[in-house]
């Protein structure tokens, strides 16, 4: 299995291509924390579910810095906090959305573990409640080493060889991880900056240099046929 992702912080004309582990394994978790709503004139009588969610948000981040190797990849984001539906009510309810990111399964394991119990030990310290949802959206990204080295080969007749180049593994995810658990492969970076400013993959001014696209498709062809030939 062959595949290829567009990057957008790689000039068009080159390529990357990495051995063994590329980009990360992608998991997603929901965090519903509930307390007890009140007036806001009465926190007294409530159970203010944004501040236990505040104290959560806090203490997630001392996982990558305090629990785990520094040199160890990994990535917490929180992406999407939401509670409260009035500034004179105290939320009985805030919703934490957020991604982990890991290399190692292991270490994975234990941050998966982590975070639970983290978010349960503060909510029930603070008098309320945490629940806690995994959905893992994606395994490590781990390309076969002589597939890789085929299709890096075949790239150089193609880019030349200047224009190969390696990579450190990112901490983004992809689901083609999955076909290469089930066959070996390599799933390599084609090179498409646009001029100008630095655009971000999944943001709104996201666009390509549409030149990579032909030297994707010959990348491609020349990787087949080798693997055809082989």
């Amino acid at each position: 299995m062959i595949g290829l992702h567009v990057w957008s912080e790689l000039p068009v004309g080159q390529v990357s291509v990495r051995a063994g582990a590329m980009m990360a394994g992608a998991d997603m978790f929901t965090l519903t924390i509930r307390g007890l709503g009140g007036h806001g004139a009465q926190p007294q009588f409530a159970v203010d579910a944004v501040v236990i969610a505040a104290q959560i948000v806090n203490a997630l981040q001392t996982l990558a810095s305090r629990e785990t190797a520094p040199a160890a990849p990994i990535v917490i984001t929180l992406g999407s906090v939401h509670g409260g539906t009035a500034a004179n009510i105290v939320a009985g309810e805030v919703v934490i959305q957020g991604t982990l990111r890991t290399l190692d399964p292991a270490l994975r394991t234990h941050v998966v573990r982590r975070i639970a119990e983290l978010a349960e030990g503060i909510a029930t310290a603070m008098r309320g409640h945490c629940e806690f949802k995994l959905e893992s959206a994606a395994p490590p990204v781990i390309n076969d080493r002589p597939v890789a080295a085929m299709v890096a080969d075949a790239a150089r007749g193609v880019v030349g060889e200047g224009a190969v180049v390696a990579f450190e593994p990112l901490m983004v995810g992809e689901d083609f991880a999955y076909f290469l658990q089930a066959r070996p492969g390599c799933f390599f970076l084609l090179g498409g900056a646009p001029e100008g400013p630095r655009v971000g993959h999944h943001t709104p001014e996201f666009r390509i240099d549409e030149r990579c696209l032909s030297i994707g498709f010959r990348v491609m062809t020349a990787a087949v046929l080798r693997l055809l030939q082989d």
